[in-house]
């Protein structure tokens, strides 16, 4: 049926083979059609629409899924990664803060004030914290430094990622 066409005869008994092309037919025999219905596909263009319709999906949900991410990085929030300053640091930050100055100093150190916190999103949150820090009388030649700490919380499991001295600040008065 390499033409998509096929005889079929109305005597009884007597049936023909598809022919590649268009014969003279006997005078009782029927050309019959073999064109699908209207929406109606063969199993393998089925299956070429059914692959198609899926990268169509696909395509869309890549769209929009970049779109989504040009909205945030455009309102402020910035893209998968980046540092975001945080105000309303919360309970989390601050617990990460502790940990950076004890992990750093021990006992005989203790945070005076937040300066700033920063985080960034991965797997788990990382924590850029800015504090100042008193220190017992004599522990150092200052009573007090601005430190910068880059704490991992890995979901309530914390890890000391950096320190460093911000020796161009100075600690506020109280």
């Amino acid at each position: 049926m390499s033409n998509g066409a096929a005889y079929l005869s109305l005597s009884p008994g007597k049936c023909r083979d598809p022919v590649p092309e268009f014969r003279h037919a006997p005078s009782k025999t029927i050309l019959v059609s073999r064109i699908p219905p209207r929406g109606v596909l063969e199993p393998s263009e089925q299956k070429h629409s059914w692959e198609s319709e899926l990268v169509k999906m696909q395509v869309l949900i890549v769209l929009i899924v970049l779109i989504g991410l040009s909205v945030a990085t455009a309102l402020g929030g910035g893209g998968p990664g980046s540092w975001v300053s945080v105000d309303d640091w919360g309970e989390r930050a601050l617990h990460a803060a502790k940990f950076g100055v004890f992990t750093k100093y021990g006992k005989q150190a203790k945070i005076r004030k937040v300066v700033s916190v920063k985080q960034q999103v991965v797997r788990g949150i990382n924590y850029e914290i800015v504090v100042e820090v008193d220190y017992e009388a004599s522990f150092r030649d200052k009573s007090c430094t601005v430190d910068k700490f880059v704490v991992w919380d890995d979901l309530g499991d914390y890890k000391l990622v950096s320190h460093k001295y911000l020796d161009d600040q100075d600690c506020s008065e109280e």
